[in-house]
């Protein structure tokens, strides 16, 4: 147990076995490390994370009321922030999904969606690092995060078709894009890159 992170052992007056509650980057290790042996492709972890925000878009436009939107609209607006700084745009974007999937209130989702955070952001900075046309990747970040916007506000008022079309644009953007340079590429490629 103590080898797992699940105990801890205090040496000395006072000390003795403590429980320790398993941190995230622990389950995170253990899913790459599964999806890694069974030679999962990327884009399967890529949609599936996208399916959950997804449904969390969906369910917040739903609720609209009672929301603690704040974290989310937060991590729009810095994704706003660091447009055209390529190496902040990527994990800001994850940042925004994760926000959603808190706000929408599903403990489990949320720990999925953080554990495969690892996973995607090596191939968003994969990705990033390919980037030959800067005033392209610019752009496509603005178009990305206008759509995250949109989705806000949709969200917001409760309009539901329109928050996930909105959510689904800017998924596109980075789905297809990604498609392009990692569609056979397996988690364990991207992780041992």
């Amino acid at each position: 147990l103590e080898t797992e992170g699940l105990v801890e052992v205090r040496r000395g007056l006072g000390g003795g076995p403590r429980v320790r509650h398993p941190s995230i980057s622990q389950a995170a290790q253990a899913i790459g490390v599964y999806l890694q042996i069974g030679d999962v492709l990327v884009t399967d972890v890529w949609e599936t994370r996208d399916r959950v925000i997804a449904g969390a878009v969906e369910r917040l436009a739903r609720q609209r009321r009672g929301l603690d939107l704040d974290g989310l609209e937060e991590s729009v607006a810095r994704l706003e922030s660091v447009i055209g700084d390529l190496d902040a745009f990527y994990p800001q974007l994850l940042d925004a999904g994760e926000k959603a999937v808190l706000a929408a209130g599903s403990a489990t989702e949320h720990v999925i969606v953080l554990s495969l955070r690892h996973i995607i952001a090596a191939e968003l900075e994969e990705a990033t690092r390919a980037v030959v046309d800067v005033d392209e990747a610019v752009a496509i970040e603005a178009t990305i995060t206008a759509a995250w916007t949109r989705a806000l506000v949709h969200i917001r008022a409760g309009r539901v078709r329109a928050a996930q079309t909105a959510y689904q644009e800017q998924a596109d953007i980075v789905r297809i894009g990604l498609w392009d340079r990692m569609k056979d590429a397996t988690v364990g490629d991207v992780i041992s890159s």
